[in-house]
């Protein structure tokens, strides 16, 4: 492996000098049901009666599949879970309110 990492090490782009965001914004409109598409997904929404348009933030989380799949989530108790969920729910929030992650 490392003689054939040290072949394509020359051939490897640094990477970028500044941080970059994968987020992708747009701006659905609310259906009369109160959904909103957003890439291939319909969301409900709590505020579709006042808002005919919304904000949506698309973004990346990691995850680590291939272990989910392997011992399906039983490494994690259920109070870990749920605090994981916690954590990246309210980092979402700060990054779609405007705050620069660390």
């Amino acid at each position: 492996v490392g003689t054939l990492l040290l072949i394509e090490k020359e051939q490897l782009v640094p990477l970028p000098a500044e941080d970059f965001d994968l987020a992708e914004i747009s701006f659905p409109r609310v259906d009369q049901a109160g959904c909103a598409k957003v890439r291939t997904n319909f969301y409900a929404l709590c505020n579709a009666a006042t808002e005919t348009r919304v904000k949506a933030v698309a973004s990346i989380s990691t995850f680590n599949l291939g272990e989910a799949r392997r011992e399906g989530m039983g490494t994690i108790s259920y109070e870990e879970r749920m605090k994981r969920l916690k954590e990246a729910c309210q980092a979402r929030s700060r990054e779609a309110h405007g705050e620069v992650r660390a």
